[in-house]
């Protein structure tokens, strides 16, 4: 009685079962010890022995998988009010850190410091008006 089509014959199950078991077939132990010895042989030329490692590689180490790869920016997820809450528990008790601080804006941005105190003296005036208004 002749195979069905499609059907596979006894070597052809006998190489698959071997290759899920990750075992190699007849005479590819040799054959792979063989290139991994040209590949690891100091005497032979350097481009004989990148070829042979590249032909040995995909037997002896997996391919690495693609990942897709995310940046999650943490920074985007917390508040301006909350970082200006941390930032005041954290000067509260610590003076060296509010000059650590000026130092760093001072060192970042020679200005900054002018142009908090214009803001400020800004809105001195404004709640100056408004008091004198009678608007609060």
């Amino acid at each position: 009685m002749p195979r069905t089509k499609g059907a596979l014959n006894k070597q052809t199950r006998i190489a698959l079962t071997a290759a899920a078991e990750g075992k190699l077939a007849d005479g590819a132990e040799h054959t792979l010890a063989l290139v991994m010895g040209i590949a690891n042989d100091p005497t032979r030329d350097d481009a004989i022995r990148l070829q042979a490692a590249n032909v040995a590689l995909p037997y002896v180490r997996p391919r690495l998988a693609s990942i897709e790869q995310r940046h999650v920016d943490d920074a985007a997820r917390v508040s301006e009010q909350d970082i200006l809450a941390q930032l005041k528990a954290l000067v509260t008790g610590s003076p060296s850190v509010i000059d650590a601080l000026l130092r760093l804006i001072m060192d970042t941005d020679p200005t900054a410091l002018e142009r908090a105190l214009a803001r400020k003296q800004a809105g001195q005036e404004c709640a100056d008006k408004a008091l004198a208004t009678g608007l609060h």
